[in-house]
């Protein structure tokens, strides 16, 4: 780019009759007025854009401007990403978008911070155990909306584990279950108790053994 600037006015003779932008001339014959300008040395910097995690714009890159020119730079965040400040010639500056004066060469970067993802929904399961216990323990527990929890059964002595109910519906006679947490459960624990012979009012029969010399006799009374 190139600058001039007036130096001065000159007749046709070649004679400077004015240094002024502005002259006044007594017109009494036909006269030559000529305007002389001289080129002006201009001086420029540098300004250079980096980033990280985005876009400028100016896009990012090393320009030339004209001193004393102020410049416009304007940081625009890729998806899923927010602005966070700007390095300017080591120093922090958080306006968006920023002018730096070009009064020398000057470096500007525009950090941006990634947008973290929302906290996942959260469902409810309710465990419940009678006459045994449960891995986890008893109780309700906040999970992940779509995560799996499984649950282990372990009955009381002179218990044994019967099934699980899934919201108030048979789910399985195994001793775990899986759960998928895609809304609020409550799973119960089901326990009966052992029925030993006796209580089921069945014959035990007990046979005492008597040695009688080298032979072994073998007799079975029935209980009553």
């Amino acid at each position: 780019m190139v600058k001039y600037r007036f130096v001065e006015w000159r007749d046709e003779t070649g004679a400077t009759i004015g240094t002024t932008p502005a002259i006044s001339l007594f017109i009494d014959r036909d006269k030559t007025l000529t305007a002389y300008y001289e080129e002006v040395p201009v001086t420029t910097y540098t300004l250079t854009v980096n980033t990280v995690g985005g876009t400028t714009n100016p896009t990012p890159g090393a320009y030339d401007y004209v001193e004393g020119t102020s410049v416009q730079v304007r940081a625009i965040p890729d998806s899923g990403f927010n602005f966070d400040h700007w390095i300017l010639d080591g120093v922090q500056y958080t306006a968006n978008p920023i002018t730096v004066l070009m009064n020398q060469n000057h470096t500007i970067t525009a950090y941006f911070s990634e947008i973290p993802p929302p906290p996942p929904e959260k469902r409810y399961l309710t465990i419940v155990a009678i006459n045994g216990q449960t891995n986890p323990t008893p109780n309700t527990y906040e999970v992940d909306l779509g995560s799996t929890m499984t649950v282990t059964a372990t009955p009381n002595s002179g218990y044994k584990f019967k099934e699980w109910l899934l919201d108030n519906v048979q789910a399985g006679t195994q001793p775990f279950i899986t759960v998928t947490m895609d809304a609020n459960h409550t799973v119960v624990a089901m326990f009966e108790q052992e029925i030993t012979p006796v209580q089921a009012g069945l014959p035990i029969w007990v046979i005492p053994v008597a040695l009688l010399g080298a032979g072994v006799l073998y007799l079975a009374t029935k209980k009553k």
